[in-house]
């Protein structure tokens, strides 16, 4: 005895599809999640000029590498790098 489908899928079919829709959004929300921790955390080791360098060209070479460094592993978006090493030429 043969069974006639309607194109609608079956019990199986739809619990496999929900199951890889559930963990494709498992997944995207795991890497939002990441991103935004790794940029908080650039923020927060992200240099702040202070008022009287005494070291200054030394100290002022090193952060702008740290930034690069950042902005390389893409941890800092163009627009973040540009402003981060603005301030710190400023």
């Amino acid at each position: 005895m043969t069974f006639a489908r309607s194109g609608l899928p079956g019990l199986l079919g739809t619990i496999a599809r929900s199951a890889a829709i559930s963990g494709a959004a498992r997944v995207t929300a795991g890497s939002i999640d990441d991103r935004v921790r790794s940029r908080r955390a650039a923020e927060q080791r992200a240099p702040s000029v202070p008022s009287a360098t005494p070291a200054g060209k030394e100290w002022l070479a090193d952060q702008l590498e740290i930034l690069a460094e950042l902005h390389a592993a893409h941890v800092l978006t163009d627009k973040e790098f540009a402003a981060a090493k603005a301030r710190l030429l400023s």
